[in-house]
């Protein structure tokens, strides 16, 4: 979250204002996801850069689990809702 352009203002992980909710205060983003066929996931950031990246496996008809190589912090609505979606 820090340094990424999602919280204006925020260079520096001391700076977020509520460690408990790093998403608070955070602005919209138009961003996108994708999943291939490889059964690989990635997202895109609202500047068409890359940002996460991972794999994903389908368990069943309602769950889908994705394994994210990056470590950081997801504060993603459209990820919630597709998961939301799914279950």
């Amino acid at each position: 979250m820090a340094g990424n352009g999602f919280i204006p203002g925020v260079s520096r992980p001391e700076q977020i204002a509520d460690p408990a909710n790093p998403c608070k205060g955070a602005v919209p983003r138009k961003h996108s996801h994708f999943f291939t066929k490889n059964r690989e996931f990635g997202s895109l950031d609202w500047r068409g850069q890359p940002v996460d990246d991972g794999t994903y496996r389908v368990v069943d008809a309602r769950t889908i689990v994705i394994s994210l190589r990056s470590t950081d912090v997801l504060c993603d609505p459209v990820v919630q809702e597709l998961l939301a979606e799914v279950a």
